[in-house]
């Protein structure tokens, strides 16, 4: 009896001995990751000390399991915090506010690859020997790059899988029912609208690679196309099948210089696209901030536009 006493406590022991050791590991743990600019990042598992500058980012982080400490302006205007009160504000996403960051003593700080201002932060933060995740996601490609990596480090692998890899099917299962012709592809014009300027985007947005991918000949891809100071004339040339359109900063202001800088021309109205009314203007949730989740929906969309007798 006396043995197995012993032979008890001594299994004790060693199941607290290599439990105090798993706790200590788990919370030393560390995971490093790679960013959209092909950085490095190693920040520890399950951070919570996480600040996010820009709602797109924080809706992705909150899918990939995460709720940020700290966040911009901007995620609290488009309620991505749920109005969380114990979620401080840092600023504007254009402007964040440095001083206020680096107060939080973040374990990471989430922010975007296309604003001048968090491109100087950056370099701020990483001189603090803060961890720098930097974002960049224009393509689904992108948008399952990130989530991966922002789920290693939340430890939610199941987000990954409802937020990733099942949007993923579904874009596969619509890609598949795209109808396969050897008629003359469709073209279409994708712009965005400005209170003061209308340009063409060519690449490098939700939308280019979307039409790329359905087998829609963006003709701003085209050599020579003017991109920056949209051209009535060279629309007119190319004449395409499907008009997209996004707004930035005022819609009002933006849909009112596209009237004045496309609408109210005269030749305006002789354009294909224009005559069997296939102008639209997207909806920004989905193609001007990040649809994140949603992207089978931002893809059967255009597909329900340009193939209306498959995708009803």
């Amino acid at each position: 009896m006396k043995k197995v006493i012993i032979m008890l406590l001594t299994c004790f022991v060693l199941f607290g001995c290599q439990n105090a050791t798993q706790n200590k590991d788990d919370k030393n743990a560390v995971v490093t990751v790679t960013d959209s600019i092909g950085n490095k990042v190693t920040v520890a598992k399950g951070a919570k000390q996480v600040v996010v500058l820009g709602s797109s980012w924080v809706d992705l982080y909150k899918l990939a399991g995460g709720m940020p400490v700290a966040t911009t302006s901007d995620a609290n205007r488009f309620d991505y915090i749920n109005g969380n009160k114990d979620v401080e504000i840092v600023g504007d996403v254009k402007q964040p506010n440095l001083e206020k960051i680096v107060a939080l003593q973040p374990d990471l700080v989430i922010l975007g690859d296309d604003l001048a201002g968090h491109k100087a932060l950056t370099t701020s933060l990483e001189e603090a020997s803060i961890p720098v995740f930097v974002t960049k996601v224009e393509t689904f490609d992108d948008y399952l790059n990130v989530l991966k990596s922002l789920t290693m480090i939340t430890g939610d692998t199941d987000a990954y899988q409802e937020k990733g890899v099942a949007v993923k099917q579904d874009i596969d299962n619509l890609l598949a029912q795209i109808p396969v012709s050897d008629k003359e592809k469709q073209t279409a014009l994708f712009m965005r609208g400005f209170s003061t300027n209308v340009k063409a985007i060519a690449k490098d947005h939700t939308v280019t690679d979307i039409l790329d991918e359905i087998g829609i000949e963006n003709i701003a891809q085209k050599d020579g196309f003017p991109l920056d100071t949209i051209s009535m004339e060279a629309i007119l040339k190319e004449d395409p099948d499907y008009i997209f359109f996004t707004t930035m900063g005022d819609e009002a202001k933006a849909k009112a210089n596209i009237k004045k800088s496309l609408e109210d021309d005269p030749a305006w109205s002789t354009l294909t696209a224009v005559k069997e009314g296939h102008v639209y203007y997207l909806e920004k949730d989905l193609y001007h901030y990040k649809p994140n989740s949603r992207w089978a929906e931002a893809y059967e969309h255009i597909l329900q536009i340009v193939y209306p007798d498959v995708f009803q």
